[in-house]
C-alpha cells in the first residue's frame, strides 16, 4: 500500500500539498512554505498512522529550482520522489488524456 503526496510548489507564495491513500481518498490538504520546519511538519502529517511496509510517494512538477529542497528532504526520509514534467501535468495534460481515451 502507498500514500501519495502531491505538491504544487510556489516560488514566493505558499505551496499546496494534498495527501491521498492508495484508493485515492484525500487524507489531508495543507498549505506550506519551502522551509525546513514546514517540510518536517508536512512529512509528519503525511506519515502519521502509516503501517509497516507502507510507502510514501511524493509527486511534484520540477518548477524552476524550487523542487530541489523538497525532493532532497523527502528522499532523505525514505520517500519515493517523482518529478512530473509540466507537459504531463495540469489541465492540458488531463484534456490530452481524455481525448486519447
Amino acid at each position: 500500500m502507498q500514500r501519495l503526496l502531491g505538491l504544487d510548489l510556489a516560488i514566493t507564495a505558499e505551496s499546496r500539498a494534498c495527501l491521498t491513500d492508495g484508493d485515492g481518498k484525500v487524507l489531508c490538504e495543507r498549505w506550506f512554505h519551502l522551509t525546513r520546519s514546514d517540510l518536517e511538519a508536512l512529512h509528519e502529517a503525511a506519515t502519521e498512522g502509516m503501517e509497516r511496509g507502507e510507502v510514501l510517494v511524493v509527486v511534484m512538477e520540477p518548477t524552476g529550482v524550487s523542487w530541489v529542497a523538497p525532493a532532497s528532504f523527502f528522499r532523505s526520509r525514505g520517500a519515493l520522489v517523482h518529478l512530473v514534467p509540466p507537459e504531463q501535468s495540469g489541465p492540458s495534460a488531463l484534456l490530452r488524456q481524455t481525448r486519447e481515451e
